[in-house]
């Protein structure tokens, strides 16, 4: 197959080689990876030939949408991967696609878990539980999940985010029969251990019933 034309674009801020082939089809490239390849009119190809070009292509694209994916926010390598998957590429450039992103540092985990954590205990008071569910829902895997959440704050730090937690739910069942019970229930839906729930509840109750007094 020969080329019979090159001709330079942009696309999404990038630069691109479009070659038009003697069969009449168009075959679009990265403008570096045209380059790297000595890509030229004239320049006749073999069938194999433009079939490691579509795949080096496509891997290519694969990389830079991940690249741009990652850079709005960190991901696990899971999300990472279903992402890609989603888009259409294929499994090989998938695979190739995450290793380059570990290889930069832009996928780690561990690094993912513990972030995730922290996020997750400051703006929503959610307990340990409730966090480790929610990043084995996103990939992370049991080990790395546990180990996040448990180095992430001591007993106090929970006890006090229980607290924040509890809050308005906490003063609206005080005058209840079955308080203690529902507010340390509620604190175990949001995550937290039943010891930390259970202490919470009933220092919250305790401390409302003693101010009425």
């Amino acid at each position: 197959m020969r080329i019979t034309q090159l001709t330079y674009v942009r696309k999404r801020g990038q630069g691109r080689v479009s070659l038009e082939l003697s069969d009449g089809s168009v075959l679009e490239l990265d403008a570096e990876l045209a380059v790297g390849h000595q890509i030229k009119t004239d320049m006749v190809l073999s069938a194999s030939a433009l079939e490691g070009l579509r795949r080096e292509q496509h891997a290519l694209e694969a990389r830079q949408r991940l690249v741009r994916y990652l850079a709005l926010r960190r991901k696990s390598r899971r999300e990472a991967q279903m992402y890609l998957a989603r888009l259409g590429f294929s499994e090989e450039a998938v695979e190739g696609a995450l290793e380059k992103a570990t290889a930069l540092g832009m996928l780690d985990d561990t690094e993912y878990a513990q972030a995730f954590t922290r996020t997750a205990q400051r703006s929503a008071n959610k307990g340990p539980r409730a966090i480790c569910y929610e990043l084995r829902q996103r990939g992370v895997d049991a080990q790395t999940a546990g180990e996040a959440v448990a180095g992430a704050e001591p007993r106090e730090v929970q006890m006090e985010h229980a607290r924040l937690a509890a809050g308005r739910r906490a003063v609206a069942l005080r005058k209840d029969p079955k308080g203690r019970a529902k507010l340390g229930q509620f604190l175990m839906r949001k995550g937290y251990d039943g010891s930390v729930a259970s202490e919470v509840a009933r220092e919250m109750i305790e401390e409302g019933e003693e101010e009425e007094e």
